[in-house]
């Protein structure tokens, strides 16, 4: 049996749509807001985002209540 990016099960996770760009879910949700009471404390000026989906989702629960999240200049940035 072959392993890594040659098996044939990373083969087809590649080609399963769902496996692409998938949103996060309510538990990760979850996560975000819980590690915010961290991110809240710390005085970001530029956060660079990952334009995948996940990560945006991540960084909109995880910012949505900075006490300066009007000042952050977040950046999508992919390449």
């Amino acid at each position: 049996m072959k392993y890594g990016f040659d098996s044939e099960e990373y083969k087809l996770l590649k080609k399963e749509p769902k496996f692409i760009d998938p949103p996060i879910n309510h538990l990760g949700i979850k996560q975000c807001e819980n590690g915010s009471k961290w991110i809240n404390n710390i005085p970001f000026e530029v956060v660079f985002v990952s334009p995948m989906l996940r990560t945006c989702m991540t960084t909109k629960f995880t910012f949505r209540n900075h006490p300066n999240k009007h000042n952050i200049k977040f950046i999508v940035f992919g390449m």
